[in-house]
């Protein structure tokens, strides 16, 4: 089940603070990507830095060095294929719109149904 309070506090934070994002570059600066933002609000420390998350690289809190997109994925409990979506996002209204069908897709029973939560 994907971790709705991560997925929208860490869209809410970027809407607050417009000026600390990058969507082409995960944390090359003093910006960062949504998977960034994720990993930094996390307690990772960049190692690597790279535009591509799937090969900049963290060191996450419990010592692992894994690519900053591996981890944000952890953190918000999305397959490869919604992370690969969520993480090459261009803009924050594409973040909300990809972020609003992660949450109805959890919720969906397969059938078409929405269960309730």
């Amino acid at each position: 089940m994907p971790n709705s309070e991560k997925l929208r506090g860490t869209l809410e934070y970027l809407k607050q603070h417009p000026e600390r994002v990058d969507l082409d570059s995960w944390i090359c600066g003093t910006t960062a990507c949504y998977a960034g933002h994720v990993a930094l609000q996390a307690g990772a420390t960049p190692v690597y830095c790279d535009d591509e998350p799937d090969t900049a690289l963290i060191d996450t809190p419990d010592g692992r060095r894994i690519p900053v997109s591996t981890y944000a994925a952890q953190i918000l409990d999305i397959s490869d294929d919604q992370a690969d979506e969520l993480f090459n996002a261009g803009s924050l209204d594409e973040l909300e719109v990809i972020i609003r069908d992660i949450l109805s897709d959890s919720s969906a029973d397969g059938t078409g149904a929405v269960t309730a939560a």
